[in-house]
């Protein structure tokens, strides 16, 4: 006769041991995640940018009218040059070169093909600094 389980005699079966439940890895990949969403969380606020829209889309940017009229500021932004009527200007500069055209002025921003959102956001809030209240956005089109 073989040997008789000790458990199996009192009438209770035997169970498999299995392994303790281990916490600490669990926490650590708990950090590692809290690590992580802080890194590559923005905590500073956004700044909001008003933009209100005429409510239709151009193929041109709409010329001044008459004699009177105030020149045309041309604002063209291409993967982050600046040209101010054609002539390139500096991003340190920049402000200081808005600031010899009148508040008044009506200003189109020409964005270029490779031109990127930060590009846009750039030039209107420098816009929005000096005073112009009048901004039209247009783009290339095209790939």
């Amino acid at each position: 006769m073989s040997e008789a389980d000790p458990l199996s005699v009192l009438g209770r079966s035997r169970r498999p041991l299995r392994a303790p439940f281990m916490l600490t890895p669990l926490i650590d990949v708990l950090f590692l995640l809290l690590i992580f969403f802080m890194l590559t969380s923005q905590t500073s606020p956004f700044a909001m940018l008003t933009v209100s829209t005429a409510g239709r889309v151009v193929e041109e940017p709409v010329a001044s009218e008459g004699a009177g009229a105030m020149p045309q500021l041309l604002v063209q932004v291409d993967n982050g040059r600046v040209a101010i009527n054609g002539v390139a200007v500096a991003t340190p500069d920049l402000v200081d070169a808005l600031a010899e055209y009148p508040a008044a002025s009506p200003v189109v921003v020409l964005l270029g093909r490779s031109a990127n959102v930060q590009d846009a956001v750039g030039i209107l809030e420098m816009l929005t600094v000096t005073g112009f209240s009048s901004v039209q956005v247009a783009s290339r089109g095209g790939s």
